[in-house]
């Protein structure tokens, strides 16, 4: 396809190949909800205009981010709006993860599976490296303990540590500031209200406002539904470990 530089020209070569396609095709795309992330404001629209002229193909949109896919198919300001049956897939991670050990003479408890996906809020890439991991620490043979996936997850945050410590620097202090409450909150609501302000020590609403904003188009924290959070799952998780606030399973 070469350079992307015009996703609009992009699009329409894939989209020329997929009906020049001498058989029905399938067309999965995971972690859908990213479009919504690209700076180019009209790609939603765009894919969809391409979806509906084409005939011989049917899609599947994959993501982990739940309100961020529904808001995509249920708003009715979106041009998703009901173009997809929602089908929510629940157990599936905890028994792939399982099966994958088992078929290599690896033991692991489902319980300790539904931890590490309660730990990440079911996000799929996080998971994967976290077991990716703690797979390669388990002998032929043994259980991946609760200690083995602990282990793998202080590693894969360590094993970021210098490049946190550059994004960190790179953040101006008001910034840093509402990092660092985002990040040991998890999950902030009412950033710029008198309550969050007061009890994370920051300056002002007019200053949270701000460095919310610079936040958000560096892609460092995440809004879905007025709730924010670290985008890096691993990177929030290495902010409270330097600052004392050890994750738990």
């Amino acid at each position: 396809l070469g350079d992307i530089d015009r996703p609009e020209y992009t699009l329409e070569e894939i989209f020329q190949c997929l009906i020049a396609a001498d058989k029905p095709c399938i067309v999965a795309i995971d972690e859908f909800q990213q479009i919504a992330k690209y700076p180019e404001k009209n790609i939603e629209a765009l894919l969809r205009t391409h979806i509906q002229k084409i005939e011989n193909s049917n899609f599947i949109f994959a993501g982990s981010e739940r309100h961020m896919m529904q808001e995509m198919f249920l708003s009715s300001s979106r041009p998703f709006y009901h173009s997809a049956d929602i089908l929510e897939q629940k157990g599936r991670v905890s028994v792939t993860v399982e099966d994958h050990f088992q078929k290599r003479k690896r033991h692991i408890e489902i319980e300790n599976i539904e931890k590490v996906y309660r730990l990440f809020k079911g996000h799929t890439f996080y998971i994967q490296k976290t077991f990716n991991e703690a797979f390669a620490d388990t002998p032929k043979g043994k259980e991946c303990t609760l200690e083995i996936i602990k282990t793998a997850i202080d590693n894969l945050i360590a094993y970021n540590d210098t490049i946190f410590r550059e994004i960190l620097s790179n953040i101006p202090e008001k910034q840093k500031e509402l990092l660092y409450a985002i990040a040991k909150v998890g999950e902030a609501e009412n950033v710029t209200s008198a309550k969050f302000i007061k009890r994370y020590s920051l300056t002002s609403a007019s200053s949270v406002q701000s460095a919310t904003k610079k936040l958000l188009e560096k892609d460092i924290i995440t809004e879905i539904n007025k709730v924010y959070s670290v985008t890096d799952k691993f990177f929030g998780m290495w902010i409270n470990t330097i600052y004392g606030n050890k994750y738990t399973l």
